[in-house]
């Protein structure tokens, strides 16, 4: 068996009416109630409480994307994954040149 579960992980959660599993981040254990706090992305409750069975470590690789930008293929790291996660955020759709050039046009319009 792998190491134990610990907050800030990733985890793979089966939601109710929902055909895929939810990406959720431990919050921490409820020794009490025997299970993990798990908070779930989007309009879903900000906490659930789930047993050991029922969440799945999720682990992260490296992946190619495509920018939707420039169409050049970029390296999306573990990492970043892992922050779009924990934030809340979507995962890049372009580059790093095109994210930068997007954010400075942002920022110099205002």
């Amino acid at each position: 068996m792998g190491r134990k579960m610990r907050d800030g992980d990733l985890v793979l959660v089966a939601v109710a009416g929902e055909e895929h599993p939810a990406i959720g981040v431990i919050l921490g254990w409820e020794p009490e109630d025997k299970c993990y706090r798990v908070r779930l992305p989007g309009g879903r409750p900000e906490e659930v409480k789930l047993g050991r069975r029922e969440v799945k470590r999720l682990e992260l690789r490296d992946v190619v994307k495509t920018c939707w930008t420039c169409g050049r293929e970029f390296l999306l790291l573990a990492g970043e994954q892992a922050f779009c996660f924990r934030e809340g955020l979507k995962l890049p759709g372009r580059c790093r040149s095109c994210r930068k050039a997007a954010t400075a046009t942002i920022t110099k319009a205002a």
